[in-house]
């Protein structure tokens, strides 16, 4: 799975929420495809499950958004969302954390929306985004560090030097798995390349980056 679906998802989540209008070749999505058996043993090894998951927030007169699988805790919310089922997890300045949880496929769910569709148009509905109404001068933007697992094929050249921070590696029956806190268009240019897994870690902090030069000091928001 590319994770196009919820690329194009969280594209409208982001209009309606922001008023921002971002071309979907600009969000970066990070699939599940590349995931191993050896990632899903560590998972369960540690009590994780392994989920896709498209986010988005504000900060400091920027959008950030992305696609990418993280491990998440058993005691989360989302850990228990399964099959045809999707979440979306909604955070506040003052409502706090909401997590609505309903199918998001099937033929009864999707007939239910054309329909709903269908209707809206007999009476000359039209959606609307008011967020656009709104003068926030938002910029969307890819310049965030996160926390990260890579795992790659021998003789795939990712180092320690590709990280941030790096935290921890080791090397098994011809993988290697490297841990420690990335940019997130790094992390685009490796999932483009043949025999690397990525996993966010379980509590990845998302950072936006101001300047951030290879083999200098981090600068960040």
């Amino acid at each position: 799975m590319k994770a196009y679906d919820p690329k194009y998802k969280l594209v409208i989540a982001i209009a309606h929420t922001f008023g921002v209008f971002v071309k979907p070749e600009d969000v970066i999505n990070i699939g599940i495809d590349r995931i191993s058996e050896l990632d899903l043993k560590f998972a369960r090894e540690k009590g994780y499950t392994i989920k896709l998951i498209a986010r988005a927030f504000r900060q400091d007169g920027k959008v950030f958004g992305f696609v990418a699988p993280q491990f998440v805790l058993a005691t989360n919310p989302l850990a228990s969302v399964r099959n045809e089922y999707n979440a979306v997890q909604v955070q506040g300045a003052f409502a706090e954390k909401q997590i609505f949880i309903g199918k998001g496929a099937g033929s009864y769910p999707t007939g239910s929306a054309v329909l709903s569709d269908i209707s809206a148009l007999t009476y000359q509905y039209a959606y609307e985004y008011k967020k656009l109404q709104q003068t926030h001068d938002l910029e969307f933007s890819n310049a965030l560090l996160t926390d990260v697992f890579v795992s790659f094929d021998d003789g795939v050249n990712i180092g320690v030097s590709d990280f941030i921070e790096f935290e921890s590696g080791y090397a098994s029956h011809g993988k290697h798995y490297l841990s420690g806190k990335v940019g997130l268009e790094t992390l685009s240019r490796w999932s483009k390349i043949e025999g690397v897994g990525i996993i966010l870690a379980p509590e990845a902090q998302l950072v936006p980056l101001v300047n951030v030069e290879k083999n200098s000091a981090l600068s960040v928001a």
